[in-house]
């Protein structure tokens, strides 16, 4: 006993000046020391252990999982050293054997956070997303002051759908430590989701400042700015992101769809080209592809890309973009059962998407059925409490329900010299959300609103429509929001003596082609994404209209879709007269004028186009799928003098 435990004192006093070696830089003196003295301990751990973590040191990762699953063998209980095995076994992709370390460190010390940190990243490797997502929660359970484990787990969170849990996740991460560039990020990309926009570029902006060099950031940061329709500012932050990341084929992607949608289309083409030769199975630019086929008349081969891609995407987005694509498509050739089928499928996608899920619809129908019971009990007054003394006059608002014609009439009076249009930019929104709170506090709708609150109000309005369109003050100032049509109650309180362009289609076109269009989802487009919830609000919002309007004494010139396109010079001209505007030739050429802006609206790629008829009642070719609906619509078809055949121009 007495030689054997002086054999194993010697050893272990090897082991400790070859840990010295190594503590001191000499990994190489360290290994040759421990082998020559494993020769007389050939079992001892320790000598093991320091052979393991030399050759790990010179870079022989094989050697060094051999030696420390000797020492390992020999003795299990080592603190920290099943991590760095585990470690050593993931550099040589073992990853199943990591794993394995990393819980025999978690059954022998069940303590230690880091055991359960990395048994999470290795989980996480091997795909098992649930388990690794338990793991993190167990170490941060026993530590949670650790912002980068809080960062994997809301990455990973997020990355599973799970974005409730991913928020608080990189909440917490921040609250540890606010220089965390990717949990801003991810952060940001949760708010982007989930639709707060502003909220959004705010994180992305401190992530980038902390990590300037992230071209993921600047591609995200640039995709929100997108959906703003704010694509300068989108565009610069594009071309950083490649120039940061010149391989990555989803920013080329990215950028060739929202080139596309701009209508510049060889920039389209040239980007989607260069996303495929980075990654041939790039969804985005396959179907930005496909659609500027399309565009191009090249059916066949759209039908035949489309039709592959909609076997293999995979994610909800994908699924909804080549549906609707292939609706397009198939509306386009006229086979109309097939069109619909595909239209239904991308409206359910849209739906069934984390911001479809999170928008309550019911809001927006509430908030229209309040203002209708307060045009009943306390409509405005016809005129203001005392006269207007300074400011813009009343603007001119371009109301309606979207697809009703709207974009084409804004388009042809943009490019008049004189006129300058604000698209669908939210000022009456922030004004009509403001009173509203101010009523709902007070329990006291207003009725009128004297000079100095019709002022504030007015010039709150007239600051925010600045920001989008800087030279209102020297034109006629028009403001374009097909569904104002609801807020004609606050319209009438700031802006008594405004007048109103009020556009009209045919209700079963109208209602069929908001089925019909892809649009960014808010509380008030998710009824769109079926043909009941747009043939409701349509009944809610034109309902009000056609009960209240006349006695609240506006000024309104009515014109329809179908009257523009086929008897175009005689309407413009009534519309003009009706502003006091002169003819102006320049109205001929709108969509010349119409392919130098960039367009917020689903008919951007439309109004770029000289006229056409094509569109005209086109319901009646979806006239089984309107039937259920008849009931509803016909009040207004009725009303709106659409009885007769509107192919005929009547």
């Amino acid at each position: 006993m007495g030689a054997k435990r002086r054999s194993s004192n010697t050893a272990l006093s090897s082991a400790n000046a070859s840990l010295t070696l190594l503590k001191d830089g000499k990994p190489k003196q360290a290994l040759d020391h421990a082998e020559q003295a494993l020769k007389d301990a050939p079992a001892h751990p320790a000598l093991w252990q320091v052979i393991g973590l030399a050759a790990l040191k010179l870079g022989q990762a094989e050697k060094s999982a051999t030696a420390l699953a000797a020492s390992l063998s020999a003795k299990a209980e080592q603190p920290g050293i099943w991590e760095i095995y585990g470690g050593v076994l993931e550099s040589l992709e073992r990853h199943e054997d990591a794993l394995n370390a990393y819980t025999q460190a978690t059954r022998y010390f069940p303590n230690t956070p880091d055991s359960y940190r990395l048994q999470g990243a290795t989980l996480q490797t091997l795909m098992r997303f649930d388990a690794a997502i338990s793991a993190y929660a167990k170490s941060l359970s026993l530590n949670p002051k650790q912002p980068e484990t809080w960062l994997q787990k809301g990455t990973l969170e997020f990355t599973t759908g799970n974005s409730t849990a991913a928020a608080q996740s990189f909440a917490q991460a921040l609250s540890y430590d606010t220089n965390l560039a990717k949990a801003w990020r991810g952060q940001g990309a949760i708010r982007a989701e989930q639709g707060n926009r502003e909220a959004a570029i705010e994180d992305f902006r401190k992530a980038i400042a902390l990590d300037p060099r992230d071209a993921a950031t600047h591609r995200q940061l640039a995709s929100v700015l997108w959906e703003m329709h704010h694509v300068d500012q989108a565009d610069v932050l594009f071309q950083k992101s490649l120039a940061l990341d010149p391989e990555c084929a989803a920013t080329l992607a990215s950028m060739a769809a929202m080139y596309e949608q701009t209508n510049r289309l060889e920039e389209a083409e040239a980007a989607a080209d260069q996303a495929l030769a980075k990654d041939s199975h790039n969804t985005l630019a396959q179907i930005v592809k496909a659609t500027l086929a399309r565009r191009a008349g090249k059916n066949d081969i759209a039908l035949q890309a489309l039709t592959q891609l909609s076997a293999t995407v995979s994610t909800l987005t994908e699924r909804e973009a080549v549906a609707f694509e292939l609706a397009r498509l198939h509306d386009k050739l006229g086979q109309t059962e097939e069109a619909f089928k595909h239209f239904s499928t991308g409206n359910a996608a849209q739906i069934q998407s984390p911001t479809g899920q999170r928008i309550d619809h019911k809001k927006y129908t509430a908030q229209i059925t309040r203002e209708a019971e307060l045009l009943e009990t306390a409509a405005p007054l016809h005129h203001p409490s005392a006269p207007l003394i300074e400011g813009p006059a009343d603007p001119v608002f371009l109301i309606g329900f979207p697809r009703s014609g709207t974009t084409l009439l804004d388009q042809v009076l943009n490019s008049h010299p004189d006129v300058a249009v604000m698209e669908e930019r939210p000022p009456l929104v922030q004004v009509h959300e403001r009173l509203t709170a101010l009523e709902l506090k007070s329990g006291i709708p207003f009725t009128r609103l004297d000079e100095e609150q019709r002022q504030a109000a007015r010039r709150y309005y007239f600051d925010m429509a600045r920001t989008f369109v800087p030279d209102l003050d020297n034109r006629l100032f028009i403001d374009k929001y097909p569904l104002s049509t609801a807020k004609i109650r606050i319209i009438k309180l700031l802006f008594p003596e405004a007048r109103i362009i009020f556009a009209l289609r045919h209700p079963c076109d109208v209602v069929l082609s908001c089925f019909m269009q892809r649009f960014a989802l808010n509380m008030a487009m998710t009824h769109f994404t079926s043909l009941s919830g747009a043939t409701n609000l349509y009944a809610l919002v034109m309902g009000l209209w056609i009960k209240h309007h006349a006695a609240l004494n506006f000024k309104v010139h009515t014109i329809r879709y179908e009257d523009v396109v086929q008897d175009f010079e005689s309407q413009i001209k009534g519309v003009l007269t009706f502003l006091g505007l002169p003819w102006d030739e320049a109205v001929l050429s709108f969509h010349k004028h119409a392919q130098q802006r960039h367009l917020r609206t689903a008919s951007s790629s439309q109004v770029t186009q000289p006229l056409y008829t094509s569109a005209l009642g086109r319901w009646e070719k979806y006239a089984t799928h309107l039937e259920p609906h008849m009931h509803t619509l016909q009040p207004f078809i009725k009303k709106f003098g659409y009885d007769s055949d509107i192919s005929e121009g009547n």
